[in-house]
C-alpha cells in the first residue's frame, strides 16, 4: 500500500471514531447544560455523568490506540501484542482526554451563563459572538481520535524501534500551512518527537510508521 493510500485509510478509520465521539459527547453536554441550568452545581453534574463520559472516551481511545497497532504490524511484519506499557499509556490518554472534556464543558457553561464581552482596539466593549457548541465538539472528537492514535503509534514504535521510524503526515484536505505543512514528511525516531499533538485546533496530522532504512 502506498503512503498516500495508507494516509487516506487512516483518515477514514479515525473519521468513524471522531464522529461517534463528538456526537455522543455533544448529546451528553446538552444534558449537562440542562442540569446546570436547573441549578445543579457543576461538581454534582460531574459526579452524575463522569462514569458515562469516561466509558465513551475509553472506548474511543482504545479503538484508536489498537488501530495504531494494526498499522505498525502491517508495516513491520511483526506480531504486535498488548503489553503493560500499552495499558498504562491507554489509561493516561483516557485521563488526558477526559480532563480536556471537562475543561471544555466548564468553559462552555461559563460562556452560556455569563454574557461574554471583549474590549476592542478602540477601547470599546463588544459582546462576543455566540459560541458554536456543535463545532466545539467536532473539534473535540478530532482531538480525541487523533491524539490517542498518535500516542499509540509513538508508544508501540518505541518497543520495536529497531525497524520503525515515524513520518509526520498531514491530511490532504485539512492542513495548516504555517504550522503543519513545514513538518510534512519529517522522519523521527520513536520516542523523540519534538512536538506535542494536536499542533493546533482541528489538527488532523498523524504519525505513520515506516521501515527504517
Amino acid at each position: 500500500m502506498s503512503e498516500k493510500s495508507l494516509s487516506r485509510k487512516i483518515t477514514a478509520e479515525l473519521k468513524v471514531t471522531e464522529t461517534a465521539l463528538s456526537r455522543q459527547l455533544e448529546n451528553l453536554y446538552k444534558k449537562i447544560s440542562l442540569d446546570i441550568g436547573n441549578g445543579l452545581p457543576l461538581e454534582s453534574v460531574k459526579a452524575k455523568y463522569q462514569k458515562q463520559i469516561k466509558s465513551l472516551i475509553a472506548e474511543s481511545v482504545q479503538r484508536s490506540w489498537l488501530y495504531s497497532h494494526t498499522l505498525i504490524s502491517q508495516v513491520s511484519g511483526e506480531s504486535i501484542s498488548i503489553t503493560a506499557k500499552d495499558g498504562q499509556g491507554i489509561e493516561t490518554t483516557i485521563n488526558k482526554v477526559e480532563n480536556e472534556f471537562w475543561s471544555l464543558t466548564t468553559k462552555l457553561v461559563l460562556r452560556n451563563e455569563v454574557e461574554a464581552f471583549k474590549v476592542n482596539t478602540n477601547s470599546e466593549i463588544e459582546q462576543l459572538d455566540s459560541f458554536d457548541i456543535h463545532a466545539a465538539f467536532i473539534a473535540f472528537g478530532i482531538f480525541g481520535a487523533y491524539y490517542a492514535f498518535n500516542q499509540g503509534i509513538d508508544s508501540k514504535s518505541q518497543e520495536i524501534g529497531r525497524v520503525i521510524k515515524l513520518k509526520f503526515v498531514v491530511r490532504e484536505d485539512c492542513v495548516d500551512t504555517k504550522i503543519c505543512l513545514p513538518l510534512n514528511g519529517g522522519l523521527y525516531d520513536p520516542g523523540n518527537i519534538p512536538f506535542t499533538f494536536p499542533l493546533h485546533k482541528h489538527c488532523h496530522c498523524r504519525l505513520i510508521p515506516v521501515l527504517s532504512s
